[in-house]
């Protein structure tokens, strides 16, 4: 698609970032500005970068993949930069992300800036907690005076503001070279001033600082080009005439400051014997005993992203964990990082995951994960069917122990003992199994959401939950798994000389914000066994309930809770009686007063009439049922309140849902169409005809397929999106 209609390009050069991309991919579609387009170049990513920027692409018509033939390096930036049609340009690294307010903060001031052709807000480098970038302020002043500024503190993440397209394309490099953003800015500092947004609005992955120095000294081992690791930036500078004479000093300084960098980080030796030299020039490293001691304990070149190694074997715990995942993208990632910590291997179940989740297991096949099977999602949650299939796998597996892993579930051993010792210490006493202390980890608060890639470190609060069946999560393989298929995979064993004394920990995040919260648990269906079985009493979507911050009460020392404590019950209206003589009832949100008559006209004779679905449990004579359904993203409106668009949102989600757990409670007739199709007779007949004719559609087979055409529309953002968005995905929404 086209840059050409909006008033900002966002370039997102990639390679291999599918630990961080869908993150990144998200703030920009979380902008409270609309007017964008994203262009991904992706340079040969091997590690299923391609297809979450693929998946991102399909959903949303303001994205689009490049996929480089042959790889580009640096030039990789560019490739997005030429195909701008904008009249604004800002890069966005595909590990790292915006706050939602980014680019109209950004956009605000440079429309507000007079002569200034970039805005930058202030940045922060991820981590527990986000440390500020330094040295982000205003340049201003003349065009050598603000070049001397930038040249003063370089570093990397200044090309990463908000820019008019047109300069920062006359001021891109010619080709690729080391140091080649900061000719870019030299280049653009020489055009116009930077203006600083006082806001903290990027938030960057942080890369140690000697890690340039290190790539360069492997890629220039000799020479004066190895020696001065700016030189051939300088040069390009000079020879393009993009810096002022009076700016030349401040460039002379620079490659005398990256020149005793690199000499104190690749020749020790050398860097001792000149150290008196270097210091009476002033050089800030031969002056500083802290900044040389750095140097001596930093990690070995390469340390920072290490190449793919065989998993270690020295302290390889004898464990499968089977981890069975759907849409699990927020909390993935870190429990596969988690379970290879603890030396485990992995058996990973995908059930039809609409999101990322399935490349990031894929990422880690023939390491981690030894085995990725796919299980087609059928609409409804049916433990009893994942269990069966889980037995199968650990019947497959020959020795050691099972973990019974969930993506957002993080077992620990006892403090003070690895895995390994815990297990050794189970197998000398014969033990079956161990017990769990089960915490969980809530969001307390409206529009909190936790980075998924820290939420560990920024979710402190938790509770903990005591279930009637204890939870054991770890077990020996051989174990009789009779009692573990009869309480729904939480026990082996009810025999206290067969469970280990010594306890686990077992950590649940079950959402990382509470829209997150409602997105999960308000749109699930559950399978009619697993409800005749009282499975999933917390949580069924028939049994109607609101998502609440929790009571801070229930967070008090040794509090436990037996039931998940932002879950409150709100009951349903109660049924109105139906009339008998109708042949379909229709269940709609789309507000077509027609809509029942036009249906009618497709089948003469048809008697329909419109129902609440609450009203679905007054049925005497079953009916079949038909629900119209709509794009979530209609459910914004300009300014209207964020409560109320919270509201709207879990209202579409649940009538969704309770329809469905009607029609496979009761295995009654029941078919799904999009309004979107209204105009497509031919589908709508197809749908129709089937509630009466063989084969007739029943309970889940009537959900929307899955191959159904997709349905974009944009903007659809949080909290609207955070909580339709499983579903709608489902539905062909995007």
């Amino acid at each position: 698609m086209s840059a050409r209609h909006a008033e900002v390009t966002v370039g997102m050069p990639t390679l291999n970032n599918a630990r961080t991309l869908q993150r990144a991919i998200d703030s920009v579609r979380a902008q409270t500005f609309g007017d964008w387009r994203l262009i991904i170049s992706d340079d040969g990513s091997v590690d299923g970068t391609d297809q979450i920027a693929a998946r991102a692409a399909a959903e949303d018509p303001r994205i689009r993949l490049i996929r480089q033939p042959v790889r580009l390096g640096f030039l990789n930036f560019k490739v997005p930069l030429d195909q701008a049609e904008s009249p604004c340009f800002a890069w966005l690294a595909g590990d790292d992300y915006w706050h939602p307010d980014f680019l109209s903060l950004t956009l605000q001031a440079l429309r507000a800036g007079g002569p200034a052709i970039s805005a930058l807000p202030q940045a922060a480098f991820i981590g527990p907690p986000a440390r500020p970038i330094p040295n982000l302020g205003f340049l201003k002043g003349d065009a050598a005076g603000r070049i001397r500024r930038y040249l003063a503190h370089p570093g990397g993440t200044r090309m990463y503001g908000l820019m008019q397209t047109d300069p920062l394309r006359t001021a891109f490099p010619p080709k690729a070279f080391h140091a080649f953003d900061w000719y870019l800015m030299v280049r653009l500092l020489a055009q116009g001033p930077q203006l600083s947004v006082p806001q903290t609005l990027l938030f960057r992955e942080e890369t140690p600082w000697w890690h340039y120095a290190e790539d360069h000294a492997a890629a220039h081992p000799a020479g004066l080009a190895g020696a001065f690791p700016a030189l051939e930036m300088s040069r390009h500078l000079i020879r393009d005439r993009g810096i002022p004479a009076r700016a030349l000093p401040a460039l002379i300084g620079l490659n005398l400051r990256k020149h005793e960098e690199i000499v104190a980080l690749t020749r020790p030796a050398s860097f001792r014997r000149r150290r008196l030299f270097y210091r009476s020039l002033g050089l800030p490293i031969a002056r500083d005993p802290d900044r040389q001691r750095q140097m001596v304990e930093r990690p070995q070149a390469g340390g920072h992203h290490p190449p793919a190694q065989p998993r270690r074997t020295s302290l390889q715990a004898d464990v499968t964990a089977i981890l069975t995942f759907r849409n699990a993208s927020s909390t993935l990632a870190a429990a596969l990082e988690h379970l290879d910590r603890l030396g485990c291997r992995v058996i990973a179940v995908d059930h039809g995951s609409t999101d990322a989740s399935r490349s990031i297991a894929a990422a880690r096949l023939g390491g981690l994960v030894e085995k990725l099977i796919d299980e087609p999602w059928t609409g409804t949650f049916d433990l009893q069917r994942q269990l069966r299939l889980k037995r199968q796998l650990i019947g497959a597996v020959t020795t050691g122990w099972i973990l019974h892993a969930d993506a957002d579930e993080f077992l620990d051993p006892p403090k003070g003992l690895t895995l390994v010792d815990a297990l050794s210490q189970a197998d000398a006493a014969g033990h079956l199994a161990f017990a769990c202390d089960e915490q969980l980890f809530l969001p307390l608060y409206e529009d909190e959401e936790h980075d998924p890639r820290i939420f560990q470190t920024t979710m402190t609060t938790w509770v903990t939950l005591q279930e009637h069946d204890p939870k054991q999560r770890l077990f020996r393989r051989d174990a009789d798994l009779d009692l573990w298929l009869r309480t729904g995979g939480h026990s082996v064993t009810r025999d206290a000389d067969r469970i280990a004394a010594t306890r686990l920990t077992l950590r649940h995040y079950p959402g990382l914000s509470l829209d997150d919260l409602r997105g999960q648990y308000l749109a699930r269906v559950f399978a009619p066994d697993d409800r005749a079985r009282h499975w999933h009493t917390n949580r069924a979507a028939a049994e109607s309930f609101q998502v609440v911050a929790p009571d801070p009460q229930v967070f008090k020392p040794e509090a436990t809770v037996r039931h998940l404590p932002f879950l409150q019950p709100c009951p349903l209206p109660a049924p109105h009686p139906l009339p008998e003589a109708v042949d379909l009832w229709l269940l709609s949100d789309h507000g077509d007063q027609g809509l029942a008559a036009r249906i009618a006209a497709l089948l003469p004779g048809l008697r329909v009439a419109e129902v609440a679905v609450t009203d679905l449990a007054a049925m005497r004579r079953m009916c079949p049922v038909l629900q119209v359904l709509s794009h979530p993203a209609g459910l914004h409106g300009r300014g209207v309140q964020r409560s109320l668009e919270r509201s709207r949102a879990q209202d579409w989600t649940r009538r969704v849902a309770l329809a469905r757990q009607w029609a496979v409670d009761r295995n009654a007739a029941y078919s799904e169409i999009r309004v979107e199709e209204l105009d497509i007779p031919e589908l709508w007949f197809d749908r129709l005809v089937r509630l009466w004719q063989p084969p007739v559609l029943r309970g889940a087979q009537g959900f929307l397929p899955a191959a159904a055409t997709q349905i974009v529309a944009v903007p659809w953002a949080n909290p609207v999106r955070c909580i339709t968005r499983a579903l709608a995905a489902d539905l062909g929404y995007r």
